[in-house]
């Protein structure tokens, strides 16, 4: 674990990114070392997460050609094989083996953030981009459902004479605890100053006794 020195070094530093910079400086780490993410947990702080699902965003980014609207043949409308290709994503539930350590006890799939293709109506997108948010639980791999999802984009680009590129925004594993209700993305999400307060007690005291 580091040190308070390190530590106050670290949140002073104006290149800090957040959690994946931390991590790609593994010169910050040794082996042995113990990671807590007060990420999920209970009120009362009983649960501490040993096993968590593998956590994979993909960013797919659809390439076809521009045009006005009123000229459809003479382009390629990205958003219409994007479309698609959501819809396909619907088949990546064939991982559907449960653990009930997890809730829910099944892998989710499921499109997200969708960015803004062209600024008026009359005119057909040449690219088109948007994101997909994976919770797969330890009994699959993730470079097996990557490649399950390569495949369906292959589909999709022969049928609408398209590009699609994907790319990964995250993928991670973690262990994780703090104190908290259960309200995380949720209107209206809050966090207890009270919780937050007797978790940083537990965190100093396991950076006491490394």
């Amino acid at each position: 674990m580091l040190s308070f020195t390190e530590l106050k070094l670290l949140s002073l530093n104006p290149k800090t990114r957040g959690i994946l910079w931390i991590e790609n400086h593994s010169d910050l780490f040794k082996k042995d070392d113990l990671i807590i993410i007060p990420d999920a947990g209970e009120p009362d702080g009983s649960m501490i997460e040993v096993a968590e699902k593998s956590i994979l965003w993909v960013k797919f980014k659809t390439i076809g050609k521009q045009v006005h609207a009123s000229i459809p043949d003479l382009g390629v409308n990205a958003f219409r094989a994007a479309s698609n290709l959501v819809v396909k994503l619907e088949d990546l539930h064939i991982y559907n083996v449960e653990d009930e350590v997890f809730a829910p006890s099944r892998s989710t799939f499921e499109p997200t953030k969708k960015e803004a293709n062209v600024p008026n109506v009359n005119t057909i997108p040449g690219d088109d981009v948007f994101f997909l948010d994976c919770h797969i639980i330890p009994e699959y791999n993730i470079k097996e459902v990557l490649g399950t999802i390569r495949g369906m984009a292959d589909k999709v680009e022969k049928s609408f004479n398209v590009k699609i590129e994907i790319s990964m925004e995250q993928k991670e594993q973690a262990a994780v605890w703090s104190s908290l209700d259960d309200l995380a993305h949720q209107p209206n999400e809050y966090c207890n100053i009270s919780d937050i307060r007797n978790d940083v007690r537990i965190f100093a005291l396991c950076a006491m006794n490394q």
